[in-house]
């Protein structure tokens, strides 16, 4: 198996998963718009707000990624 076939097999997976991805990306970013519309409306400072969002996303980012290393190890 050449390196070209694995690389058109791993574009077809990602291809067939595509919608399901963008679709669930799309609900994540609408509800980080919206807790971040309230924080503003609640007089935090851009300043404030996008680097604590930054910051909690970063950690649902390695506890997924510890529990992915739980369970697919």
């Amino acid at each position: 198996m050449s390196d070209e076939w694995r690389r058109q097999r791993m574009l077809e997976i990602y291809e067939s998963l595509d919608w399901n991805f963008h679709h669930h990306l799309r609900q994540a970013d609408s509800i980080a718009r919206t807790m971040m519309s309230e924080m503003s409306v609640l007089g935090v400072p851009t300043s404030m707000y996008v680097p604590f969002m930054q910051e909690k996303f970063l950690e649902i980012l390695q506890k997924i990624n510890a529990e992915a290393g739980r369970t697919h190890n």
